[in-house]
């Protein structure tokens, strides 16, 4: 993540103090969405993400290969290292963790390496370790300085007494949340991280100790104390395609979490419980029924997949298909349109505008 420089006196002395989890009570919270503890609070896909900066660089995987990732030798005392992957073949929360001297196996395409925070200065890049299982070629990746994600648009949660100790959940409760990564189809996410946030610039020992970070999942609660604030979201490079939301449940331990009103559910994301199927199998369903030249068939999931997930372009990626080898080149252009509109940095994009170009081509006098 690249600073520069502010011009504000307040925000200056805050950037000088460098970890958001170590901030004095004299800096602000992050210009996002906020909430105040305790509560239930909605953290929606599309806008409240700790954003992967660009600086964090894609180190490329062997996708017919597992890959063991690990930090062989993990500066004592140091920010935990992440790493992300949002094109894991085994789902985005696969694709999401930190490392450690144990390696993790990773299915992807690629993966990112960032801390949440700035190395302290003249400390020397982190050294990540990629093996490829098939092949045991080992390969050593120095992480950049500047990998750092930003904080930016996480959702804040405010106002926690430090001499409280609070309950952390993750649920969807009725709703879902769906990340599209790498132009390609979404994916279901399960899994947040929340930065804490301590009372004052002088952590006790036993706070300065514990991890500054939680990797919450659903259906997985932790308790935390000692805190004063959270800083919450989705990791994404790119939220602009997600979908949805889940509900982030900051709760005293010992109280009951249903006396606090679950949050309404953003107006893009139709309740979960209205799917029998997810869009992403639907969207999987009616290409296998497309490949076998049942499109009578595939025309039927395709208008299902439209209907309960209006706003997933693979929907209608689907169903244009289907249209179209059924020969009605109108409803098929239609929804081939659609498609553009939801998703046109997705891989296919192009080869959609030709065929659309094509037909246009074709109705000219």
């Amino acid at each position: 993540m690249a600073l520069s420089l502010p011009s504000k006196p307040r925000t200056l002395l805050c950037w000088r103090l460098g970890a958001w989890a170590l901030l004095t009570v004299l800096c602000p919270l992050p210009a996002s969405a906020q909430g105040t503890a305790p509560g239930a609070f909605s953290i929606e896909a599309p806008k409240h993400v700790i954003r992967v900066e660009s600086s964090a660089s894609s180190v490329p995987l062997d996708t017919s290969a597992h890959h063991r990732i690990f930090e062989p030798s993990p500066p004592p005392g140091a920010a935990p290292l992440f790493y992300w992957s949002g094109d894991s073949f085994e789902g985005p929360d696969s694709g999401v963790g930190t490392l450690s001297a144990t390696p993790t196996m990773l299915l992807a395409k690629s993966v990112r390496f960032f801390t949440l925070e700035p190395p302290p200065p003249g400390t020397p890049p982190r050294v990540v370790v990629v093996e490829n299982t098939h092949t045991e070629k080992r390969t050593e990746f120095k992480v950049p300085r500047t990998a750092v994600a930003s904080l930016k648009e996480a959702f804040t949660v405010s106002k926690l007494d430090a001499a409280t100790t609070y309950q952390l959940s993750l649920s969807s409760e009725g709703r879902y949340a769906w990340m599209r990564q790498e132009n390609r189809m979404a994916d279901e996410i399960k899994t947040i991280v929340c930065v804490k946030r301590l009372p004052s610039k002088k952590a006790s020992a036993v706070q300065a100790a514990e991890p500054r970070y939680v990797l919450l999942r659903e259906g997985t609660p932790q308790s935390l104390s000692g805190i004063s604030a959270l800083a919450c979201g989705f990791v994404d490079d790119s939220p602009k395609d997600n979908v949805g939301s889940l509900v982030l449940r900051v709760i005293p331990s010992g109280q009951d979490p249903s006396s606090f009103t679950t949050p309404p559910s953003p107006d893009d994301a139709p309740p979960k419980s209205a799917f029998q199927e997810s869009p992403a199998e639907m969207y999987h369903q009616g290409k296998l029924l497309t490949a076998a030249k049942q499109f009578d068939e595939a025309l039927q999931i395709g208008q299902q997949c439209v209907q309960q997930a209006p706003r997933f372009a693979e929907c209608h990626l689907l169903l244009g298909a289907s249209y179209i080898r059924l020969g009605h080149p109108e409803e098929g252009a239609s929804a081939y349109r659609k498609f553009l509109e939801l998703a046109p940095d997705h891989s296919i994009a192009p080869k959609i505008r030709q065929t659309l170009e094509d037909f246009d081509k074709s109705k000219a006098p």
